[in-house]
């Protein structure tokens, strides 16, 4: 059985915007040569004409926020407690 290659082909699911109009409608996945994967980002669009179409934007795949609600790795107890001089 063949393996699914899923190259230059992406995936979008509809967006909770919650109270924020500027959030994307969509939001999804891409996966680029290399097997590169780049998040996608959506938004239903009007143009002057009145013609419906969709804007996109790709960008590098955010890392995981730690619980801290930080983007900071994080040390453990340990070697912070071994860092300190007294």
């Amino acid at each position: 059985m063949a393996e699914y290659d899923n190259t230059n082909s992406f995936v979008l699911f509809p967006n909770d915007k919650g109270d924020n109009d500027k959030r994307p409608d969509f939001t999804g996945r891409v996966t680029l040569e290399g097997g590169k994967e780049m998040d996608l980002s959506a938004w239903n669009k009007t143009s002057a004409r009145g013609l419906s179409y969709m804007q996109g934007r790709l960008s590098e795949p955010q890392k995981p926020i730690n619980n801290n609600g930080s983007n900071a790795p994080r040390e453990t107890v340990s070697k912070v407690a071994d860092d300190i001089p007294f």
